[in-house]
């Protein structure tokens, strides 16, 4: 049992590991900010040590906002796994996925995980990626998204962008159900199935 969990545990952690080094990095500048501010406030400097105090509030919001950025990859490194023994390989599946590196880290992981890790590497290179394109596409073009609401609704809720929403739309749902009907023949891929 205990082996089980530490495999878990890891794979949480790979399926997203620059959010969480950037929460671990955080708490740890937080808490030294914190301890720092408690010094100077025992020898009497309270204004330095209340400003040190809101440093470690920020680092903490960042630690935040990492950490859920590290639990939303391991949604979609779980969701994306379980397309890849699902369907495949399909390159469908890792262009939704293209867009940040954490997206793309925890597509790789995926792909790992089924046996596909070369090709979602090599497809992934062919798009021009590299190793330190870290930042996500949209932030690179405008630098002010953070602060949009569709750019954190797509950020921590992963694979549900595809309607207005929030979910799946009738016509993906109802396909799934349901087996083609005359007017849609048996052999055609719907919008909802990967390619």
């Amino acid at each position: 049992m205990q082996r089980t969990s530490n495999n878990a545990l890891i794979r949480y952690i790979l399926a997203a590991p620059w959010p969480h080094a950037t929460a671990f990095v955080s708490v740890c500048i937080a808490a030294c900010l914190t301890l720092w501010a408690f010094v100077l406030e025992t020898r009497g400097e309270m204004e330095a040590g209340g400003l040190l105090c809101l440093w470690a509030v920020f680092w903490l919001l960042v630690a935040f906002f990492a950490g859920a950025d590290g639990i939303s990859r391991n949604r979609e490194y779980r969701r994306l796994r379980a397309m890849f023994l699902r369907y495949g390989f399909h390159e469908r599946i890792l262009a939704a996925v293209a867009r940040s590196r954490c997206q793309r880290d925890a597509a790789i992981r995926a792909a790992s995980d089924a046996g596909y890790r070369m090709q979602a590497k090599a497809f992934f290179r062919s798009l021009g990626y590299r190793w330190y394109h870290i930042l996500p596409d949209v932030v690179v073009r405008n630098p002010f998204v953070f602060l949009s609401p569709r750019f954190l609704r797509t950020s921590f809720m992963p694979g549900k962008q595809g309607a207005p929403g929030g979910t799946a739309s009738a016509s993906c749902r109802s396909s799934r159900r349901s087996p083609p009907s005359p007017s849609q023949p048996s052999g055609r891929e719907t919008a909802c199935s990967p390619r």
